[in-house]
């Protein structure tokens, strides 16, 4: 076994992996390396512990050698082990040509050589070959082996991607049994993939009726919740796999995510809970072998709970271990970079940096986010949050010519009116820059108070000034005794306060990196006719710093 493949340990099926041969009712063999066999006695091995025998393998069942002594073989299996007769076992090398051989000059009406044929095929990822090899055994075998066949066929259609047809196959399956639990689910697994959650969770949930210990249905459902949005339900699910399992990594990555979801739901005072619960999820999960996925989740949840510095060290680990994954990629055998593409897509996406941009920007390290924002559009150059997210660095740097540049490739590229950057454009052209920052302002605000920062418009020094990270709460105008919570303003009424006449004053509470609330004051000066204009960029920058804080007041 390679080193590429000992560090994937491919075992592991987090919410990105999409692969119906791992965990289904009938086995369908997995990849094939040195010291694979078949079992091709249609009767089955036994397995053997010195003169014990200790179980037994059907037909068609895939094993792994580790050792042999004369004409026995030491064998493991789905979790057993023992001796077994080599006479009843092929080695994977070889076993096409053995089978081909059968059904050439033995019975060609014999439907379990066409049956073991396409498995092997199947293991081969060789899945046009072998829904051939199943259709012909399911022409030529009795009604009872038909459910069987089906199911595997289905599976093999789902790996081209042809779900409509696999569904077709598992009903078909269902028809003919439908006492079969993991039918239902590789069903539920198709509708899944089609985007039918409904459907794919009422197949997973009669699934775990008929065999309700069919923890890999009970996992799938959650996955479709989570899809589906029922985060609450997918909670669920993945802990009562936990309960049994506590140390299960999959369900753990799962409810992480989960919890990280629901933590947008809850009240501000759970919010936090939710999200250091996934943090704890994600880290007693984190498989050490190629941590990448695992990393890039933990991050997102620092992003979250805004401890920057964490967000940056844990998307920094995963882009390095993403670009390890990259170099042994490149070394695994051809049949074997379908089972790892998944990891080698879903680590190096324009999200990843784009994240780490994000906590460069809030910890103020603009040009790092910058860099960042462009490898997440070399990655994918339609993505795009990465140009909003630059835009608004280009417009807090006074950079208009770039501004303007992702303003329009925005336009470009965005499938919904955005009539406040055709404004920002028209604005920024015609030099009306304070109807430009008024804009910009009633956009930002139109967002949330998460994002109301008031950092990149002071240029004010000392213990006053307000740093990134600092979130706007609420509001009071001067003479007032109460505050107006910023969620509970008009959009209209926020541009008007913040973007009042010049020298007006306005107090406003922050919200603290640190979780501490301070109150400022701030005035607005019209810094246009403070200093020369020696060009446009020199005339956006004295209008984005247009607030000044003026002191500490309780």
């Amino acid at each position: 076994m390679t080193a590429g493949i000992n560090r994937l340990n491919l075992r592991y099926k987090h919410r990105l992996a999409c692969c119906f041969l791992w965990g289904i009712c009938f086995a369908i063999p997995c990849h094939l390396s040195a010291g694979e066999y078949f079992i091709v006695d249609p009767e089955g091995a036994s397995l053997k512990v010195e003169a014990a025998t200790v179980g037994s393998l059907v037909f068609g069942t895939k094993v792994v050698a580790t050792d042999e002594n004369g004409e026995w073989i030491w064998v493991t299996s789905d979790g057993k082990e023992g001796w077994v007769d080599r006479s009843k076992t092929v080695s994977a090398e070889s076993a096409i040509d053995f089978i081909t051989a059968r059904i050439n000059s033995g019975d060609p009406k014999d439907f379990k050589w066409y049956f073991l044929r396409g498995i092997v095929y199947a293991s081969q990822l060789k899945y046009s070959a072998g829904i051939e090899d199943y259709t012909e055994a399911l022409r030529l075998a009795p009604d009872v082996i038909k459910p069987r066949l089906y199911n595997d066929r289905g599976v093999l259609w789902a790996e081209k991607g042809e779900y409509q047809i696999a569904i077709a196959d598992y009903s078909d399956a269902i028809r003919l049994n439908p006492s079969i639990a993991a039918i239902y689910m590789n069903r539920g697994t198709a509708w899944k993939y089609k985007g039918e959650y409904t459907k794919a969770i009422s197949d997973y949930s009669e699934s775990l009726r008929l065999d309700p210990g069919l923890s890999k249905a009970l996992y799938r459902r959650g996955q479709a919740y989570t899809e589906f949005k029922q985060f609450e339900k997918a909670e669920a699910d993945f802990s009562e796999i936990i309960r049994k399992a506590p140390t299960d990594r999959d369900a753990l990555y799962e409810r992480a995510y989960a919890r990280m979801m629901l933590a947008d739901s809850v009240s501000e005072g759970d919010r936090d809970r939710y999200l250091k619960m996934a943090v704890n999820d994600v880290t007693n999960s984190m498989y050490t072998g190629s941590p990448a996925l695992w990393l890039k989740l933990r991050g997102r949840l620092w992003l979250k709970l805004r401890e920057y510095d964490k967000a940056v060290a844990d998307c920094t680990a995963a882009i390095l271990d993403g670009e390890k994954l990259e170099r042994d990629f490149q070394s695994l055998p051809e049949n074997l970079r379908k089972e790892v593409t998944f990891w080698k897509n879903n680590i190096r996406t324009p999200l990843l940096y784009q994240m780490r941009a994000d906590a460069f920007f809030e910890l103020g390290r603009f040009e790092e986010a910058v860099t960042d924002l462009g490898t997440a559009l070399q990655i994918d150059p339609k993505y795009i949050p990465a140009y909003r997210k630059r835009s608004m660095i280009y417009r807090l740097q006074g950079n208009s010519s770039l501004l303007l540049a992702d303003y329009e490739r925005i336009l470009e590229l965005s499938d919904k009116k955005e009539t406040w950057i055709e404004d920002q454009i028209s604005f920024i052209r015609n030099n009306e820059i304070p109807a430009s920052i008024g804009v910009f302002l009633k956009h930002i605000s139109g967002q949330g108070a998460e994002v109301m920062r008031i950092i990149p418009y002071s240029s004010a020094d000392g213990d006053n000034r307000i740093e990134i990270g600092d979130v706007i709460v609420a509001i009071r105008e001067p003479g007032k005794s109460d505050w107006v919570p910023l969620e509970n303003l008009s959009i209209a009424k926020i541009v008007r306060q913040i973007g009042g006449p010049n020298n007006s004053s306005i107090q406003i509470k922050l919200r603290k990196s640190s979780g501490q609330t301070d109150v400022r004051t701030v005035v607005r000066r019209y810094l246009r006719n403070s200093k020369p204009v020696d060009s446009e960029n020199d005339r956006m920058q004295y209008q984005i710093f247009k607030y000044e804080v003026l002191k500490q007041t309780s």
